[in-house]
Parts: C-alpha cells; structure tokens; sequence
C-alpha cells in the first residue's frame, strides 16, 4: 500500500502540469473553432485565385501586346522593331512558363536589348502591385478574423487581448502562417515617418540648423519608393539640369528620385556645412551620411515606406560659398511649387486622369487607372476622368490638398456598343457584323482563335502567315489577297458599302473612314475560301466619336 502511494504522489506534478498545459492551450477542435478555420481558408483561397489570375492575364496581355507589335512592325517593314517585338515574345512566354510551373513572375531571361527595359520594368512594377493588393487583402483578412478568435477563445476562458498573439494562433488554427510575405520581404516595421510642416529644418551636417553664414537652396529631390525601406544614394557633382534617377534597390523593387537642382555645387578643399529642409505635405528621410569628398560628394538617405508606393521630398542647403548658379536653372524659386499626394476614384474604375488635358502617369510613363493616388501640384487645375465607353467627366479649377480624394460617377456613353462576333474562314464574302458606325468613329477589334487556307493548309491565328520564304507563293500573286496592306490569311475589316480594308490582326483600333456597316473577314480571295478550316472569335467596341 505504502509502494502505490508513493508511486502516485510521483505521479501527482505530471498530472498536474498536464492539467495546467490544458487549460494553457485552447481548444481547436470545437465545431466553433473548426468553422472558422474553414471560412478564414475559403476566403484566403479566394484571394491567391484573384493572384493567379490577375499575373495570368497581366502575362497574356504582355505576349499579346508583343505579337500586336510583332504585326505592326512586319507590315511597316521595321526589322528593328520586328526583333524587339520577338525578342518581348519570347521573353513573356518564358516568364508564363515560369509562372505556370512554381508561381513566380520573375524575368530569368538575360535582357540584351535595352529598347525592351522600360518594357520590363513596366511588367515588374505591375505585378508588384498585384503582390501589393494581396498582401493587404491578406492583412485585412487577418484583421476580421482575429477579433473572431478572440471571441471564441473568450467563450473557452482563455481571453486574449494581445493582437500579436492572437495572429499567432489563427496561424496555428489554420496552418497557413498568418500574413503574406511577398518578394520584397517582411511589412515595414518601426515608428512611421511623419509628415513635418513646411519648411521645417530637420537635419544639419554640424548638429547645429544655423551654423552657416549663408544658406542657400541646392537641390530638391522628390523620391518614390515601392518597399518598406529603402537607402538611396544621390551624388551632387555633375547635377546641372533636372532629371530622374532610377535604380533597384535591395529589395528588388525600383525607385525613382527626381532631382531638380537650383544652383551647382563646387567641391570645395575643405567640405562645406550642410542640412536638409523638408518639402511640404512630403514625408521626409533620413539622413545616414552627409556628402564629403570621402564619398565623393554623395548624400546617402534612408526611406521608410508608410504606404505603398511612397512619396518623400527634401531640399538640400549648403553654404553659398561652394554653389554657383546655373544659366537657365530651376532656381530656388521652384521651392514655392508644392506637391501633395492626392486620391482619385470613380465609378466604375479603370479611368484615366488628365490633368489640364494632359495624361496623369507614372514614372514609367504607364498611364494610371483609377482607384490610385499620386503626387500632384498644390495649384488650380482641371481634372478630366475619362474611361472607353463612358462620358468625360471634368472637374474645372481644382485645388488638391494633401490626401484629398477626387471622385467621379461616369455616365455610359450614348451608342457606344460591345459586341462579340465569329467569323469562318470559310464565309465567300465580307461578313456583317450587323454594327453600324458613322464617320469617325472608334472602333476596336480583338480577335482569338485559328484557320486555315486550304484544305491540307498550315493553321495560322489572326494574324495570318508571315510574308517569308515559305509563303512566298501567296505574296507574289496580288489576287491571292482582298488587300496588300495584311498579311495572308489576316483578319481584315472593312466598314460597307465604301471603306477601305484595315488590317486587324489579333487587336487593333481605327477611325471609321465612312458611313456603314462593320463587316470582317479572311485576307484571301474569295476563290480560294471554299475549302477552308476553323474560325476566329472577335469582341468588337464601338465609340461614337464626341
């Protein structure tokens, strides 16, 4: 008796932390708990589907772009172009099969012509916004489903208050490890940078803001960043005239500084004082080191994003001793020229903004498409929201402040018509699409699918056959096509009773040159179309000219 006792008092501390680690660890299992993992699951599922198909269609329309200009430049003659084009083909399909195996969009490929960077480093920028929308759908998801856990684990007993802790144990319910981390790495962490007032002074060289006898205005520089931090570099010798710098940094991400100098700076023998003022309405930097003859005069700041894409600003001083003025320079009057980050918005999405009828882009030139946000001058303008298919909405003599949002309800346009229509190979004449247009109207056409000339012939898309050698026998006899200006077996349009053939190939967009009806076909002579195989879907828009 005495034995069985003393074994259960042994016994007694492992029951007892046993029955503590219980009432420490919740209760996953409970239909409550399982519930919620399955809804959290679904919706997160939801949102890598909207990933898959957003860099999907991003990639197709790349090759589709490329092969559009592929077309464009065979028929101009442009072998140049031509290259480029193949080379952008060959370059997307790659990165679609990249995608396709391991879900990544990156460019592998070893780019050699620099005529396609800017073309790259679009399609980077534009994935990087759909990582961007996935990561904080992901936060947002999170943010729902958090005080949700909390709940249940209040109804367990177990109350949690700590949010960190909470994500932690969503991610052990659902197993999916909680927020998203894209290719840029983890989120910004940290204290954000706010926004100072106006001409605030944040930084000199020496410690002490009033150390120089005379300060003067350097250069401005206006930065946008696309990751949580970034250290840029920016050196003050040689900066005459204004202009961007672009670069990529650890990241992977770019970033862009406009530079716009106010006078040039002179490396003097001993180094002059420096600080850094701030740019109105713009979040500033840091500064990490000051310029010196060491570095070769270069200021290096360190970035930190609060949103994505980030805008910061400064302007540079130093003593009037080492700068001397530029003929024709921006001049330190520009300071009086402020920018703010401003919203724009409307229903639907997708619109252009022109700002004093002028195309409101990004630094890549790409234009932008609402719902956005982007740095704009503090000064009287006309907004103009404008989107295919849709009224001009114009907002005259407005004045952005910072962080205001600008909001239009476009009203359909009056005639503007969609359409999809298949046409055959094998139609003996032109083939009415039944849309009638008027003189100087717009009118797209996208075409997808395959045929064939001939019974035994080679399939080929829209864009037809390629004028080489091998179908040389099609271009040396002129009756073999309804036009030269498209290639053999082309998709052509063609407004009745009096247009001229158009080439369209896969996608192109024309004026209307007369009064009719859209009518398509194959760029083949109506004798040799009898025997022909296969068809081509098209979506046709037309817009009433304003």
């Amino acid at each position: 008796m005495k034995i069985h006792f003393l074994r259960c008092l042994a016994l007694l501390p492992l029951l007892f932390s046993s029955a503590v680690f219980a009432a420490d660890t919740p209760d996953f299992t409970t239909p409550e708990m399982q519930q919620l993992r399955a809804s959290y699951l679904e919706q997160r599922a939801t949102i890598a589907k909207q990933r898959t198909e957003s860099l999907k269609k991003l990639l197709a329309e790349q090759i589709e772009k490329s092969n559009q200009r592929l077309n464009n430049a065979r028929i101009s003659g442009n072998v140049t172009l031509q290259a480029s084009a193949s080379t952008a083909i060959k370059i997307f399909a790659d990165a679609k099969a990249t995608f396709e195996k391991d879900g990544t969009w990156a460019i592998t490929n070893t780019i050699t012509r620099r005529d396609l960077e800017d073309t790259i480093a679009l399609y980077k920028t534009n994935a990087q916004v759909i990582e961007d929308k996935q990561v904080s759908a992901t936060k947002a998801l999170d943010k729902t489903f958090t005080p949700k856990l909390g709940d249940l684990l209040t109804a367990q007993k177990m109350p949690v208050t700590d949010s960190d802790k909470l994500h932690d144990l969503l991610a052990k319910l659902t197993g999916v490890g909680g927020e998203i981390k894209t290719n840029t790495g983890a989120p910004a962490t940290g204290t954000k940078l706010a926004p100072p007032p106006p001409t605030v002074v944040l930084a000199a060289s020496s410690g002490n803001t009033n150390a120089a006898a005379n300060w003067t205005p350097l250069m401005k520089l206006d930065i946008n960043i696309r990751d949580a931090i970034e250290v840029i570099a920016v050196p003050l010798l040689g900066q005459t005239t204004q202009h961007t710098i672009k670069d990529t940094g650890s990241s992977g991400q770019p970033w862009t500084v406009q530079v716009t100098p106010y006078q040039e700076f002179v490396a003097p023998a001993t180094a002059p004082l420096f600080r850094i003022q701030s740019q109105n309405k713009l979040k500033p930097v840091d500064i990490m080191t000051w310029p010196s003859a060491r570095n070769n005069w270069t200021i290096e700041m360190r970035a930190q994003a609060a949103v994505i894409p980030s805008f910061h600003g400064i302007v540079i001083e130093t003593d009037a001793s080492a700068c001397r003025g530029l003929v024709g320079g921006a001049g330190p009057a520009d300071l009086s020229v402020q920018k703010v980050n401003t919203h724009f918005d409307s229903t639907p999405p997708g619109a252009y903004i022109l700002i004093n009828g002028k195309p409101l882009v990004a630094d890549n030139e790409k234009s932008l498409l609402t719902p956005f946000e982007a740095l704009v001058p503090d000064e009287n303008m006309d907004i103009t929201f404008r989107k295919t298919g849709f009224q001009d909405q114009v907002m005259k003599q407005q004045k952005p402040t910072q962080n205001a949002t600008f909001r239009a309800t476009l009203p359909p346009l009056a005639g503007f018509v969609e359409k999809t229509i298949v046409v055959s190979a094998a139609n003996p004449e032109w083939f009415s699409t039944t849309l009638k247009v008027k003189k100087g109207d717009r009118v797209q056409v996208s075409a997808s699918g395959s045929w064939t000339i001939g019974a035994v012939g080679e399939s080929c898309d829209a864009e037809g056959y390629p004028n080489n050698d091998k179908f040389l026998k099609y271009y040396s006899d002129a009756s073999a096509r309804i036009t030269k200006s498209a290639n053999f077996g082309q998709l052509v349009a063609r407004i009745l009773p009096g247009g001229e053939a158009v080439a369209v190939g896969k996608q192109t967009s024309f004026t209307a040159d007369a009064d009719g009806a859209l009518a398509l076909c194959i760029n083949a002579a109506t004798s040799s179309r009898r025997d022909n195989k296969g068809q081509v879907s098209t979506r046709i828009t037309v817009e009433p000219r304003q």
